[in-house]
């Protein structure tokens, strides 16, 4: 599917499209022109991915139990 095609979509649907875009996704897909960056620079687009990072990490961090004396 063509940049063209994408940005033919309502503004939330690519929004929402955009939302499963990994970081150098977006990063490529807003040079294909400056439809396609505004549409690639919102927050609604930026947040997901932002939160899905955040929860990336927390996963990692290994929580243990108390020890008892």
């Amino acid at each position: 599917m063509s940049s063209d095609a994408l940005l033919a979509l309502p503004r939330e649907c690519l929004s929402h499209v955009l939302s499963f875009a990994t970081a150098a996704d977006l990063n490529r897909f807003a040079l294909a022109s400056t439809l396609a960056r505004a549409a690639a620079s919102g927050d609604e687009v930026w947040r997901p991915l932002f939160a899905r990072r955040v929860w990336q990490h927390l996963s990692l961090i290994h929580i243990s139990e108390p020890t008892r004396l």
